[in-house]
This record gives structure tokens, C-alpha cells and sequence, in this order.
């Protein structure tokens, strides 16, 4: 299992490539569906964070696109399997 793991790591990282802005552009273009002004937002946010950052998108009730950026900001993940219920 470890080899394996090991194995497929270096894969991955041999497959890598480093992202710049014309790629960034493209998740942005896709995360909002062709949609310019929502693209622009995503790449602004992922240029912002940084590539070990993390870009939360969440509906808009007021009908305006705006970002907003949270400095130390952590998710609090929750999870539950069948090891942890009593």
C-alpha cells in the first residue's frame, strides 16, 4: 500500500505543472459557467490567496458578484463514520 501510494504521488507530481494567470483564467472561466464578471472574481480570489490558499463561492442573495477576502479564515470540517457513533 505504501508503495503504491508512493508510486502514484510521483506521478502526480510528475504530471504538475505550475499555474499562471491564463490558466487560472480558464478555472475562473469554468468554476462560473462562461459567466465574465463571475470568472474575473475567481481569478481575483485565487491570485489573492496564493496556491495554498482556498476559494470559498457561495450564492448571492442580494443579486450583486462581490469578493470578499477573510484573512485566517479556517473551515471547520465536520465528519462522522461509523467508527465514531456509539
Amino acid at each position: 500500500m505504501v508503495k503504491t501510494t508512493t508510486a502514484l504521488v510521483e506521478i502526480i507530481r510528475g504530471q504538475a505543472v505550475e499555474a499562471d494567470d491564463a490558466s487560472l483564467m480558464r478555472v475562473g472561466a469554468l468554476s462560473a459557467h462562461g459567466d465574465e464578471e463571475i470568472a474575473k472574481l475567481v481569478f481575483d480570489a485565487a491570485k489573492r490567496v496564493g496556491k495554498d490558499g482556498a476559494v470559498l463561492i457561495e450564492e448571492s442573495y442580494t443579486g450583486q458578484s462581490f469578493l470578499e477576502i477573510v484573512d485566517a479564515w479556517k473551515q471547520k470540517l465536520v465528519s462522522t463514520t461509523p467508527a465514531q457513533i456509539l
